[in-house]
């Protein structure tokens, strides 16, 4: 089954995305020191947290819920808008020493994503992640079938991003289709995925939003 993530979980959960995002391609592309790549997938993935939870989109395995995440939009707010993203955001971008000749490169391919973004209603994964001593035990596959559930209760397709060529592969096993396949400049490829809306099965995720007296501080 799967439960909302607690406003006091997104903290640790932020720990675990970071180490499983760590050796995703596009980052280490982007941040070939492992110092500065870490600091950036904290706040990348911290961010991400804190606006899915906003929604009451950021959802954990009950059975494991320190294992993995998976961060969703839902359909009635579309694409995310650069507010968004500044309201929620866990303090500035760590720009510092050994950043700066990568920054640039980042915000073109962000760029990129948003200008091939999916035009109409659907439920956008935002991110998935699960911590590398938990892979292969099937939660992300459980926390993206219950993404792909609600969506198609909603009637509505199901949207992600992604830079592995392995993740494309699960990704289709799941019922996502390559839409688009990027290729920016400098950078690995990037695929962005959609999956039809199908009949909804047993488990689904519910977008709340988060009690007030739970929420972080921004």
């Amino acid at each position: 089954m799967i439960r909302p993530l607690l406003a006091t979980e997104l903290e640790a959960m932020t720990c675990v995305l970071t180490e499983a995002f760590m050796a995703d391609p596009l980052y280490l592309a982007l941040a070939p020191s492992p110092r500065a790549r870490e600091r950036w997938v904290r706040w990348v993935m911290g961010l991400s947290l804190r606006v899915s939870h906003r929604f009451g989109g950021a959802f954990c395995l009950e059975s494991a819920p320190a294992a993995g995440s998976i961060c969703l939009v839902p359909p009635d707010h579309g694409q995310l808008s650069l507010v968004d993203y500044v309201r929620a955001a866990p303090g500035m971008p760590p720009i510092g020493s050994g950043v700066s000749p990568w920054i640039w490169r980042g915000f073109g391919m962000k760029q990129l994503l948003h200008d091939a973004h999916f035009v109409g209603a659907h439920c956008y994964v935002l991110a998935v992640g699960v911590a590398p001593s938990e892979q292969g035990k099937g939660i992300g596959g459980a926390l993206l079938r219950a993404a792909l559930s609600t969506a198609a209760e909603r009637g509505v397709p199901c949207y992600l991003e992604t830079a592995s060529p392995k993740n494309v592969a699960l990704y289709e096993h799941l019922g996502f289709r390559v839409q688009r396949e990027l290729a920016p400049k400098g950078l690995p490829p990037l695929w962005t995925m959609l999956c039809p809306a199908t009949p909804a099965s047993h488990s689904r995720v519910a977008f709340e939003a988060p009690v007030s007296s739970g929420e972080v501080e921004m």
